[in-house]
């Protein structure tokens, strides 16, 4: 029995180091794919080694977990046991493959947010950006699946036979687990030794990442589901002692507030009794990184930046999430961010009554559009839009497919892309409003995609030679230049996007309505591809209201969110032209704050992965992932030491998960008159 049992542990050893040389033949191939497809340059050495790290560690967690019941197994029947833990440890390769496939097609890692993606929604994103792949990578992607299938299930196990290895591994084995069991406690690398978010995704251990994100969602779910009648009123009561800006109305209803409109926009803008049209750019990836005043990128944005020389301009602006999901709802409706995948899906598309910016001014006789080049069922996002009664809802399925084509660079025609990309999205978006003949005012919203990855939904003409051109046109040269490059999908569709930008204020000054229009534009979140100077700046976007009617420009310095861009709107609109709101409202932003002086006097918690508020903002501190930090004018941050503002943010962050979870999941934003 012992013989066996001593026989079938070394097979057992050898299967799982086997599958580490698995996992680092994948290691090093994801480096291949992203050198030389992608044209990103990281350090290959420095990200292998951190990968091959945590992939070694999650393969050993696996040996220290299955081993009892494998060797239990075994003193039944051997060849079971062997062939239990062949396939198992196939099956774990199989799903290792299938979410770096995930992660090549997306470059974003597998989180716990899968579980609450349809089936449409998987296959829509596979479909969409495994377009954009070589067909070398299919081919390695089939060899290395042949390659484990022979040496887990084929291959006869004969590494660990020497004598001297058996007893040194003995020996070392029970060592080595009790330090597997202690390492344990850090399965993912810190963000902070990474230039970019990308880097960070690189480096993780995709199952330790996904494991990761699925018990820190299962934590809080268990922490907030049985929420006692006591917390809920402390944690209401302290919110609303920590908000004494807002007049509080209606103790069911804890967001509901019914203080009059302030209007930090008014003194910019004319008094009139006509009723101005608003059209909201909602820019996929729009990044501070490389758009407006405090780049550190170069100047990516010619146009944009100089629109901004002509508009009031936020040049320290924040999502309230970094993905797009919590764009939409903070910047339309200014909303809690509800659980999973944020507001936007919230229980697949059924949601508690709530106000948006589109519902109040369909109320007041505005013709409403949302325009959307890409497929209305992701993210639920036409069900949102839909529920807020938006009066024309554009979406890929719409568009004049005679006149306008989904292209990805180099391809052609590809019916399987993100959808149409921003130029050809404005262009319809003309068509539809000089196709109706109405003289009602009109508040239009559009959402982009050309920044979307893979960055392929763009023409062929934005090249590496343009862009080589237009660096040295721009005197960016040397090493700037050289790393710009490297990021050359991602930079061509940032100009590509300005671009169409461009084409489409040139085209909108030709029209009669144009000098009664306030544009306000924002990117959803930062791009992922680039590096970014810290953990804020994954938030960091540029806010920019433009529009004829302006009476100066101006830079705001002080910090304000996507959540306070409707409020302002709503107030300028009220005391500048007449418009009329009810008074109660369930906004969470205080409203854009136009101090000439840098401050972060809004206090806001921002989101992550899933329905999780792990970062709060105030006061100039930042707490993030339960460490805090000072914040700069320029967005920098330095660790703190102020234990107080620690435990004062941290406690800020449980109230208002509690409440965000109980309004939401009880129906109680704001009554429904």
């Amino acid at each position: 029995m012992l013989n066996k049992l001593k026989e079938n542990f070394f097979k057992y050893l050898t299967l799982n180091f086997t599958l580490v040389l698995l996992f680092a033949a994948i290691r090093i191939f994801e480096q291949f794919v992203f050198n030389f497809f992608q044209t990103v340059s990281f350090s290959p050495i420095k990200l292998i080694g951190y990968g091959l790290d945590f992939d070694s560690l999650f393969v050993a967690s696996c040996c220290v977990i299955f081993l009892v019941p494998f060797l239990m197994i075994t003193l039944l029947n051997a060849r079971i046991a062997l062939m239990f833990i062949r396939v198992l440890l196939f099956l774990i390769f199989i799903v290792h493959i299938s979410i770096t496939q995930f992660f090549f097609s997306s470059l974003t890692l597998l989180d716990s947010t899968f579980f609450f993606f349809s089936l449409k929604e998987v296959s829509h994103i596979i479909s969409s950006e495994s377009s954009n792949f070589h067909i070398y990578t299919w081919a390695m992607l089939a060899l290395f699946i042949g390659l484990g299938i022979w040496l887990l299930l084929i291959k006869p196990t004969k590494m660990f036979t020497n004598k001297r290895i058996q007893i040194i591994s003995f020996i070392l084995f029970p060592i080595f687990s009790f330090l597997i069991i202690k390492s344990l406690k850090v399965i993912t690398p810190s963000q902070n030794r990474f230039d970019s978010f990308l880097e960070y995704q690189l480096a993780n251990n995709k199952e330790f990442y996904f494991i990761k994100s699925y018990a820190l969602d299962k934590e809080n779910k268990k922490k907030f589901a049985n929420i006692k009648p006591e917390s809920l009123r402390e944690s209401i009561n302290r919110y609303h002692l920590s908000h004494q800006f807002f007049s509080f109305s209606n103790n069911e209803y804890p967001l509901v507030h019914n203080e009059d409109y302030e209007n930090p926009l008014g003194c910019y803008f004319p008094e009139s009794n006509k009723k101005p049209n608003v059209v909201y750019i909602i820019v996929e990836s729009l990044s501070s990184s490389f758009c407006g005043s405090s780049t550190y990128l170069g100047q990516l944005t010619p146009f944009l930046d100089s629109l901004i020389n002509k508009s009031l301009y936020w040049n320290n602006f924040l999502s309230n999430a970094e993905h797009t999901y919590g764009a939409l709802p903070n910047i339309l409706g200014s909303l809690p961010f509800a659980a999973e995948r944020g507001f936007i899906n919230n229980m697949n598309g059924i949601y508690p009554v709530h106000n948006s910016l589109i519902s109040l001014l369909n109320q007041n006789k505005y013709k409403t559009r949302f325009l959307y080049g890409g497929w209305g069922g992701y993210d639920h996002t036409q069900d949102f839009i839909k529920y807020n009664q938006v009066g024309y809802l554009l979406t890929e399925d719409k568009f004049n497919k005679a006149k306008f084509k989904k292209v990805e660079k180099g391809k052609g025609n590809m019916d399987l892309s993100w959808g149409y990309n921003d130029k050809d999205l404005f262009r319809q978006g003309f068509d539809i409003i000089d196709s109706d003949k109405s003289t009602e005012p009109y508040f239009n919203t559009y959402l982009t995609l050309s920044l979307h990855p893979p960055y392929n939904i763009i023409t062929k003409d934005y090249n590496k030679i343009y862009l080589e051109k237009y660096l040295v046109k721009h005197g960016i040269d040397g090493d700037k230049k050289k790393e710009l490059m490297n990021y050359a999908d991602g930079i061509l569709s940032v100009l590509f996007t300005d671009d169409a930008l461009k084409e489409f204020f040139e085209n909108y000054k030709k029209r009669k309505d144009f000098n009664n229009t306030i544009f306000v534009i924002t990117g959803d979140h930062n791009m992922y591809l680039l590096p970014i100077k810290n953990q804020l700046e994954t938030y960091r976007v540029p806010l920019i209201i433009y529009s004829p009617m302006l009476k100066e420009s101006r830079i705001f310095p002080a910090v304000s969110f996507h959540s306070d861009i409707t409020p302002s709107i709503i107030g300028l609109l009220q005391h500048n032209f007449k418009v009329n709101f009810p008074k109660e409202k369930h906004w969470l932003g205080r409203g854009l704050d136009t101090s000439s002086v840098f401050r972060i006097n809004n206090e806001m918690p921002l989101s992550v992965f899933s329905g999780n508020y792990s970062n709060y903002i105030g006061k100039n501190y930042l707490l993030f992932d339960k460490q805090l930090y000072t914040v700069d004018k320029d967005l920098n941050i330095y660790p703190a030491s102020n234990e107080a503002i620690r435990r004062e943010f941290l406690q800020k962050l449980e109230d208002f998960s509690i409440i965000n979870l109980w309004t939401c999941a009880n129906n109680k934003i704001i009554p429904k008159y």
